[in-house]
């Protein structure tokens, strides 16, 4: 038939057959939609490999088998069924090393549609929209292929930061997010530094008000005025994310070359500057131009610069342990309870999760000697030399050094010179103290789009850790043993109805 549904429930049958086959080491999870057209509808596939196959390699295969059915054709009254099978192989290896452990947040990302997110290059003005995707299978697969080739194992986080289990990674990538972060996100990241030797890799991007305001315009289709939602990114959500570490982003818009490492130029398409960075932080300055409208170089103002002239900005930021030890830590402003934000109260085990223990400050008692290290941060002011889709010029191999710098705990990078040459002796506070962070929009209602504020944008992700993409030992019990998330029988209900109110000469 043209049209149909799902049957049934899709059930996944390993090969038996060969005795060195790993297909019963595979969890097999579905979810589809409740009708099938020729251009729409869908049936997801959720694989994982079981903990018994962790130190495993080999092949694992088997079948997808499940049953579609449709309306009857002419002169039929019953409902046509077939059953579809999908033979499936996947290569299996023994779980990578945690310093080669690399996890990508997608949760964070905000894109169009629905809302005016502007691009993150303004020097790009054929393409006014943030739509490509952000995602590792999109316009930052360029950068995916190269960390892969670089021996480095990425996996995607569609979740919030508090569905993860930090002691299997070596570092979270955060990069072009325009999401915001719940306290519980903050208080957790800032435990997995602090506590369990977590690195931490922010690519920020541009974020300046009069800047969007001037982005406004008309849409002919939809008959309204379009006014951006976000900047590039979302500088006010980051500067939460990372005021446990005493870093905050400006609201400059730079543009020029930066040089990190000798012989490396890197293209600094339309980012941030970064405004404050804690004592001992090595701290890297570039001259740029500023391009905001409420600067001395993007618009003439006095002050003897001409607009458009070059001035020192700071464009990256990094902390090693020693700098984040130095800090302290604030878990004490943690909620008391996060059972809700890990998903469950309880672990894959069952047993209950011990969820004060970032709330009190104090380390799980389980922690072994390694889970006690102290990570490493690093902020970079763009991202554009990430993406593919208007790079002038890549920076994989920067974004290389930066995670050898965080997971390898790597000095000879020369993102941290041992002369000391970058590292600051006092707080890094260019601007002075009565220098004011960037504000949110107060005319844009920005939770209507944020996943985190309760907004059902349609992006990748749920505010809880229950979704399908999840990690198992952040679910629920109940959910944990569901194999099919969706519904089989509501179309095929509504069929029988739709078959038994037919007039006789229906198809005249």
């Amino acid at each position: 038939g043209l049209g149909g549904w799902v049957s049934g429930l899709p059930r996944f049958i390993p090969t038996e057959d060969d005795p060195k086959d790993l297909g019963s080491f595979l969890d097999f999870r579905f979810d589809f939609s409740p009708t099938l057209s020729p251009w729409s509808g869908f049936l997801a596939i959720y694989v994982r490999v079981s903990d018994a196959a962790s130190r495993k390699k080999g092949t694992a295969s088997g079948v997808v088998t499940f049953q579609v059915q449709s309306p009857p054709g002419r002169g039929e009254t019953d409902l046509r069924t077939s059953t579809v099978t999908v033979p499936v192989t996947f290569s299996i290896i023994p779980k990578p090393p945690r310093a080669k452990r690399i996890l990508w947040s997608q949760y964070h990302s905000v894109r169009y549609p629905p809302g005016y997110v502007p691009r993150d290059s303004l020097d790009v003005k054929s393409d006014i929209l943030d739509w490509h995707g952000d995602h590792l299978h999109t316009n930052f697969h360029k950068m995916y292929d190269y960390l892969v080739s670089s021996g480095y194992y990425l996996e995607i986080l569609g979740s919030p930061l508090t569905c993860f289990d930090a002691d299997e990674y070596g570092a979270v990538l955060l990069v072009d997010s325009e999401e915001e972060y719940s306290p519980a996100e903050i208080a957790k990241l800032e435990h997995d530094v602090k506590r369990k030797g977590l690195g931490v890799a922010v690519f920020a991007e541009w974020y300046n008000v009069q800047q969007m305001e001037s982005m406004k315009f008309f849409d002919d289709n939809t008959h309204s005025y379009w006014t951006p939602v976000t900047g590039g990114g979302n500088v006010p959500a980051l500067n939460d994310l990372l005021q446990p570490f005493q870093i905050s982003l400006g609201d400059r818009v730079l543009k020029g070359t930066v040089m990190l490492k000798s012989g490396e130029p890197i293209v600094y398409a339309s980012g941030c500057d970064v405004a404050e960075a804690p004592s001992g932080a090595h701290v890297h300055k570039a001259h740029l131009v500023d391009h905001s409208k409420n600067s001395v170089d993007g618009v003439a103002v006095a002050k003897g610069r001409k607009p458009g002239s070059n001035s020192e900005h700071a464009v990256a930021v990094f902390l090693d342990e020693k700098v984040i030890t130095a800090l302290g830590d604030s878990f004490g402003s943690a909620p008391k309870d996060l059972s809700d934000s890990y998903g469950s109260s309880k672990d894959s085990s069952g047993s209950p999760k011990d969820s004060n223990a970032v709330a009190s400050g104090e380390a799980p008692k389980d922690l072994n000697d390694s889970q006690q290290q102290v990570g490493r941060v690093s902020v970079f002011g763009d991202s554009n030399c990430l993406d593919s889709s208007h790079s002038s010029s890549e920076c994989f191999p920067f974004l290389v050094r930066v995670l050898k710098f965080l997971t390898e705990k790597d000095d000879t990078t020369g993102l941290t010179p041992g002369d000391g040459s970058k590292r600051v002796a006092e707080k890094y506070q260019p601007y002075g103290e009565s220098w004011v962070s960037p504000k949110r929009r107060t005319d844009i209602d920005f939770d209507k789009l944020s996943t985190t504020k309760g907004g059902r944008p349609g992006n990748e992700g749920r505010a809880t850790c229950g979704g399908a993409n999840g990690p198992l030992q952040f679910m629920d019990a109940d959910f944990r043993l569901t194999s099919v998330y969706a519904v089989s029988d509501w179309s095929a209900r509504q069929a029988k109805n739709v078959i038994g109110s037919r007039q006789p000469n229906w198809r005249q």
